[in-house]
């Protein structure tokens, strides 16, 4: 009998102390959701989820109740605040919907909404962005999973980011944004690239600079000394 209740003293311990943590079967309803709402060209549905704005709510649900903690590993914590950037930035959309594009959502600063409740805290965007991705993780490659709503970000994944595969996720869309002739035209004399890569310059530095970074996901030779030209961002909402 001892033996018994020591048992299930461990199971429950180790169970609370993983603080509820996400794993790949939470987050399979949000998979579902994107599978069923982008195209392969990176284009959302949004009437469709707003139609489907319960499932929605009921994934944004479960982040809110999974917050994570110091027991979680740095791929676990990655993989949620991607997830939660992208849920609660599609639920912007939903909320607001129809709309043109996301700076038409609170006199143009959407992203200093106060509405993604996590556990007992309010969040905005910017704060997921700036103040726990960027800040915390220190990866650029971040830059190219989470979407804003709009034709110049990089693609949405058609699925959830999961920690078993978040390596092999982040470098595929890095790659895929990169390589995008419709973001980025790259050559040996100038490159002609998002404005995402100015406004974040600094996030490259320990690649030794934006040009290095995109040298290393394209198949071709370019120089440190290359022209940069940053092109203009379309902020008209990524719609199918």
């Amino acid at each position: 009998m001892k033996k018994l209740t020591f048992y299930l003293f461990c199971v429950f311990f180790t169970f609370f102390i993983s603080g509820f943590q996400l794993n790949t079967s939470d987050n399979e309803l949000f998979s579902f959701l994107l599978r069923k709402y982008v195209d392969p060209n990176g284009l959302v549905d949004y009437n469709g989820f707003f139609k489907d704005k319960n499932k929605l709510n009921d994934y944004l649900s479960t982040l809110a109740e999974s917050v994570p903690n110091n027991n979680w590993t740095v791929n676990q914590e990655k993989s949620y605040w991607i997830n939660v950037y992208n849920a609660f930035t599609i639920k912007l959309v939903v909320d607001n919907y129809p709309v043109k594009s996301i700076l038409d959502i609170n006199q143009g600063k959407p992203w200093d909404l106060s509405f993604i409740k996590l556990g007992e805290k309010l969040y905005t965007l910017n704060q997921i962005e700036n103040e726990i991705l960027r800040k915390k993780f220190n990866d650029p490659r971040i830059h190219f999973a989470i979407n804003c709503a709009s034709i110049s970000c990089p693609k949405l994944l058609p699925e959830a980011y999961n920690p078993s595969k978040l390596e092999n996720q982040l470098e595929l869309m890095t790659a895929a944004f990169i390589n995008n002739k419709d973001r980025n035209s790259v050559s040996t004399s100038v490159i002609k690239i998002s404005k995402l890569f100015d406004w974040f310059k600094e996030d490259f530095s320990d690649s030794g600079g934006v040009v290095p970074f995109i040298s290393k996901y394209i198949d071709m030779d370019i120089s440190a000394q290359t022209k940069v030209i940053y092109q203009d961002y379309n902020w008209n909402i990524n719609q199918q």
